[in-house]
C-alpha cells in the first residue's frame, strides 16, 4: 500500500515519547531513499523489486506445521501469563482509584441521608409532642 501512495509523511523516529517528529515525507521513493526512516528501509527493498525480509518474530510465539501442512502460529503459555500480568497490573491502579472514588461517595451520601433523616424525625417528634402538651392544656381548662 505504502509503496503506491502518492505522498508519505513518515512519523518517528520511534512510537510514544520517542516519536512525534516528521523523519522524512515525500514519494516512496524519496522516503526510501532516507537511512534514518524506519519506513525508508522497509520501502528500499521493495522499490528495488527485491524480496521483503520476514518479520522478526516475537519471544514466545512457536510456528508449528499441522498434518494438513498449515502452518499455524502457537502462543506460548509463559508469553501469555507475562502479557496478562503486565496487563493487570497496569490496569490495577486505576481500578483501585475508581473503588476507593466510588466507596468515598457511597459514604458521604449514607451520612448524609442519615443525618437528613434524624433531624427530620426530631422535628416531627418535636411537633407531636407540643401538639400533645397543647391538647392537655385544654383539655386541663376545661
Amino acid at each position: 500500500m505504502i509503496k503506491t501512495a502518492d505522498w508519505v509523511v513518515d512519523m518517528g523516529p520511534e512510537g510514544g515519547s520517542g516519536g512525534g517528529v516528521v523523519v522524512a515525507e515525500g514519494t516512496p521513493e524519496d522516503v526510501a531513499q532516507r537511512s534514518d526512516s524506519h519506513t525508508g528501509l522497509f520501502l528500499a527493498p521493495i522499490l528495488a523489486g527485491r524480496a521483503v525480509p520476514p518479520a522478526p518474530r516475537r519471544a514466545g510465539t512457536v510456528a508449528a506445521a499441522s498434518a494438513t501442512g498449515r502452518r499455524t502460529a502457537v502462543a506460548a503459555a509463559p508469553a501469555a501469563a507475562a502479557t496478562a500480568k503486565r496487563a493487570a497490573t497496569k490496569k490495577a491502579p486505576a481500578t483501585a482509584t475508581k473503588t476507593a472514588t466510588k466507596t468515598a461517595t457511597k459514604t458521604a451520601t449514607k451520612t448524609a441521608t442519615k443525618t437528613a433523616t434524624k433531624t427530620a424525625t426530631k422535628k416531627v417528634a418535636a411537633t407531636k409532642t407540643a401538639a400533645k402538651k397543647v391538647a392537655t392544656a385544654k383539655t386541663a381548662a376545661t
